[in-house]
């Protein structure tokens, strides 16, 4: 949302591929540490199952999301700069 504000059309007449070129560039970054962007990917787990999101809990969030997390906000921080 913040390279959308930053970066964002004010207008629909503007042209978006200043945010899209920020966008593009986050979510590469991204998938080239992580090799993914989806949850389900990243994770292995099937979170619409009681059983997968119990493990999610268990195993993943509060260890391997945050460091997700923490990645791209610092990313993000860097291309807003």
């Amino acid at each position: 949302m913040a390279l959308g504000i930053k970066y964002g059309r004010k207008s629909n007449s503007e042209n978006p591929q200043a945010v899209w070129s920020k966008v593009d560039e986050l979510i590469g970054l991204f998938r080239k540490k992580f090799g993914a962007t989806s949850c389900r990917e990243l994770t292995g787990l099937d979170m619409k199952t009681a059983e997968g999101l119990k493990e999610y809990y268990r195993s993943v969030h509060d260890y391997a999301c945050t460091e997700r997390v923490r990645f791209a906000v610092e990313k993000a921080i860097g291309l807003l700069r």
